[in-house]
């Protein structure tokens, strides 16, 4: 089995007229495998801490640092041993900044949203003083979650025994505590989560922020849930750049290719459930158009496939192709590795219903972004 996968698309559009919509996605590990290959093989780029039941894992590398001309099919394992996906937690999707939402869904003072990211709970809210905030979604007290949902609201109640916390992760009231020497209210707020607004995305790095070893060997004391103790078992780390300084030159890029549009408004947002690993999303996503003409035949015939072409920077890559200004249905024989007419027979029968492609106006290019580890951006118009 592998570990399920929940792509999400938050549908922006541009306030200009006629500019297409944009839709992002997030691709993040929900679940862990319950089944593992038994290759050993897993990159030691994820780090050479081994954790229980992980030295598997880690105990072969050949190396597959190479150019693509000798590149080879990753081992199964990388994709569906639990052991790798542990291992990629802590590595990758928390060590990284990551997108949980577009910042139009929190404009008011009190809107707050609930959400997980990689089995870690989270809220974040923006409080009376305009502010927006993360925190683990988990008391302080029996680790209750505090929020649910979405809403608007400045307090945030447990609903196991009443304590409550303000906005800014404060707790306000602890119940049936008169007497208990040396208990310090202010030392039980929520465990804060680093956050950053980036265009009209926001950010959070769940390295950034976190609570102490004493906290951590309260919560193990506790009894807590595996999904719980993680939350608060991971050590407190430096503080993060800004996602700004983290994409570097290629964030002015994306600026560039529209990514970040000051006009850009929250239209939607949909969430599906893959059987998949989250990496195979993001595979789909990078092949560099290889897969277009196949899987998207009415995309591909306002393409100039021909055009595609890839631009690489250290956490990011853009890949854009130019839109057709005819309204021809045909892909270019030889686009991304193909033409339209070597598409399977069953293959072309299953999209002959396909709606007409009508993102494609306003002459630009079409721009499709990842940052990684795990997000993508399409901008049409």
């Amino acid at each position: 089995m592998i570990s399920a996968t929940r792509k999400i698309f938050s549908i922006l559009a541009s306030g200009r007229t006629g500019a297409a919509a944009a839709p992002l996605l997030s691709a993040t590990s929900c679940s862990t495998a319950a089944a593992a290959d038994q290759s050993p093989h897993f990159s030691k780029a994820l780090g050479s801490k081994c954790f229980s039941g992980q030295q598997e894992v880690l105990e072969e590398w050949s190396g597959y640092n190479v150019g693509i001309e000798h590149a080879v099919t990753l081992p199964a394992s990388w994709y569906t041993s639990p052991q790798a996906l542990q291992l990629e937690k802590p590595h990758v999707l928390y060590n990284t900044w990551q997108m949980v939402c577009d910042v139009g869904r929190l404009q008011q003072p009190g809107d707050f949203l609930c959400g997980s990211l990689a089995d870690v709970r989270y809220f974040i809210t923006r409080g009376a003083d305009g502010k927006l905030r993360a925190f683990h979604n988990v008391c302080r007290h029996h680790a209750a979650p505090v929020a649910q949902g979405c809403g608007n609201q400045l307090h945030f109640h447990c609903p196991y025994h009443g304590w409550t916390y303000d906005a800014c992760g404060r707790l306000v009231k602890a119940t049936r505590l008169k007497g208990i020497k040396d208990f310090k209210a202010a030392q039980f707020g929520l465990h804060p989560i680093a956050l950053d607004v980036w265009g009209h995305f926001v950010f959070l790095h769940l390295q950034g922020g976190k609570p102490t070893v004493a906290a951590a060997a309260a919560a193990a004391a506790a009894g807590l849930q595996a999904n719980q103790q993680q939350q608060l078992r991971m050590p407190r780390q430096a503080a993060v750049p800004s996602v700004t300084d983290w994409l570097g030159a290629g964030g002015q890029r994306l600026q560039q290719c529209g990514m970040a549009d000051g006009q850009l408004v929250h239209i939607t947002r949909r969430e599906f459930e893959l059987a998949c690993n989250w990496k195979v999303f993001c595979d789909n996503f990078l092949d560099g158009g290889y897969h277009v003409p196949f899987a998207h035949t009415a995309l591909a015939s306002g393409l100039e496939l021909l055009s595609y072409r890839n631009e690489l920077h250290e956490v990011l890559s853009i890949q854009s192709c130019s839109v057709k200004h005819d309204n021809s249905s045909s892909v270019p024989h030889g686009a991304a590795g193909s033409s339209s007419s070597s598409v399977p027979q069953g293959v072309a029968d299953s999209r002959s219903s396909e709606p007409q492609f009508d993102r494609l106006t306003g002459g630009k290019d079409a721009s499709y972004a990842f940052v990684y580890p795990n997000l993508m951006i399409n901008r049409y118009g």
